[in-house]
């Protein structure tokens, strides 16, 4: 930010972000897109880096360059086939690389790859602001910064965050997940439970007045109205946290009451103002408004396993499911895979037939392998991967009711590694997650007002609005309790 390019950093934080998620799912990736439309040229290019890594693994060219940069090689390298003289090997090498170079560039030709394996310019990324801001919050050793994308400026603005720097933010988030993890352990006494509830609502106020309020009080339409309520529904508005920064609840910050109801207009929070969702990407974001619309009636699977092998019982999940096929009679068809039914196999049967899909039991992340984040199932874990192999031309709404589905990973923060987001780069354009553990009673009210709330509109309003809707009554109901409604979440469109 010091240079004044605001647009390039931009840039350079999507290429950056989720690289993980790209390589180990290869989902909708530019290799993964000219493979489908020219396999010719993607073998062509696939058996180009087979060749230049087998150089690089032999010890010759050290770290390989970002894909679709030229390869600047060393004059020192062993190749596939011995060579008879180091300057063999040097020519051979560069051989290689100029055909890997004059190949990209070939594939830059084609319409739809212009930007192959390299950034995409800005005035494209900003495309994916067209419904409402992008507000991308980035904090480092040269300050705290957000960066307000919208689709008619050629530039995003930017909004110093003076307030905080990288301590800040680690302090805040340890401090976080230390409330969390004594509000969620019913080993914990009520004393305990009671700091952590008040280091959770100082953490609030603090991400409310160092981040979310500066950037609020800059966006023309997010001035509060003097109740702090809107008839209508807020503004829209996405949020795409780098860093250590995706820990903290944006969307929920503000000074909450910590003892009765809501009775004073000075408690607002970011919820008076705007429909907060998330994306880990402006490239994600864009990509889950290229998906078809469900037709007239929508058919959902809802996957509900209230007793799992080896696995704590969550005695509410059938109120969830009740919640579901109460409010979607004539909106949606139901196909419900409970208990037993709840396989492996069931599941991705059903799953390219369905537009929705509603998860209500057990989950684990994987932090060592991404791909391997399941859902736990009668007869197994359901990974990210297998949902991915799946063709899900018709992905609408994703429920995932089951712990902590968008939770980030504090050594791997740059990532936005979770089941959330991975669900999104799958297809679906709109996933209702969770930050954190939510106890089973709460969940199955979230649940409930959440298809309330959507069913009022015939199911054919913005999940995003639904949740924000069914996370206000919650908190209305008790503003004093963060951690039983502040971990709901909308990623997608």
């Amino acid at each position: 930010m010091p240079a004044g390019r605001p647009a390039t950093a931009v840039e350079m934080l999507e290429q950056s972000r989720s690289v993980i998620w790209s390589q180990t799912l290869r989902l909708r990736s530019d290799p993964g897109d000219l493979a489908r439309s020219h396999p010719a040229l993607a073998e062509r290019l696939t058996r180009l880096r087979t060749r230049l890594d087998a150089f690089s693994s032999a010890g010759g060219l050290g770290d390989a360059p970002p894909l679709g940069e030229p390869h600047h090689l060393p004059v020192r390298a062993v190749g596939i086939q011995e060579p008879a003289s180091p300057a063999e090997a040097d020519e051979r090498r560069r051989e290689l690389a100029r055909e890997w170079d004059d190949t990209v560039a070939r594939i830059r030709r084609l319409e739809g790859f212009e930007h192959f394996l390299g950034p995409t310019p800005y005035a494209e990324l900003k495309q994916a602001a067209a419904d409402g801001p992008v507000v991308v919050v980035n904090v480092s050793g040269y300050g705290g910064h957000a960066l307000i994308v919208r689709a008619d400026e050629p530039e995003p603005e930017v909004v110093e965050l003076r307030a905080i720097s990288p301590d800040d933010v680690a302090a805040r988030v340890s401090e976080l997940l230390s409330a969390l993890r004594a509000q969620t352990d019913p080993r914990a006494s009520f004393l305990a439970r009671e700091r952590a509830r008040h280091l959770t609502h100082d953490v609030l106020g603090w991400a409310w007045d160092g981040i979310v309020g500066p950037i609020l009080a800059r966006l023309r339409d997010a001035a509060p109205s003097p109740s702090g309520h809107r008839a209508s529904a807020p503004p829209r508005l996405w949020w795409c946290p780098v860093g250590l920064v995706g820990l903290l609840p944006l969307h929920a910050a503000g000074h909450h009451p910590r003892h009765g109801p809501v009775t004073r207009s000075d408690h607002v929070w970011t919820g008076d103002l705007v429909v907060s969702s998330y994306t880990p990407t402006l490239a994600a974001l864009a990509r889950s408004r290229t998906r078809r619309a469900p037709g007239a009636v929508a058919r959902h699977l809802a996957v509900a396993l209230q007793e799992t092998p080896g696995l704590a019982g969550l005695p509410a999940v059938a109120d969830e499911v009740a919640g579901l096929l109460r409010h979607s009679a004539g909106t949606s068809e139901v196909v419900a895979l409970t208990g037993p039914e709840a396989t492996r196999q069931a599941v991705l049967a059903e799953l390219p037939r369905c537009d929705r899909v509603h998860f209500a039991c057990h989950a684990a992340q994987d932090f060592a392998d991404p791909a391997a984040s399941a859902f736990s199932l009668h007869d197994g874990p359901l990974s990210v991967a297998d949902i991915a192999a799946v063709e899900l031309d018709g992905a609408d709404l994703a429920f995932l009711s089951a712990c902590q589905t968008a939770t980030h990973v504090p050594d791997l923060a740059d990532e936005a590694i979770h089941l959330a987001a991975a669900v999104q780069l799958t297809g679906f354009r709109h996933i209702v997650a969770t930050s954190w553990s939510v106890d089973d009673a709460s969940a199955a009210a979230l649940s409930d007002r959440f298809y309330r709330e959507w069913a009022s509109s015939g199911g054919r309003s913005d999940p995003a609005v639904a949740l924000h809707r069914a996370v206000r009554t919650l908190r209305d109901g008790d503003p004093t309790a963060p951690v039983k409604w502040a971990s709901y979440v909308h990623f997608g469109s």
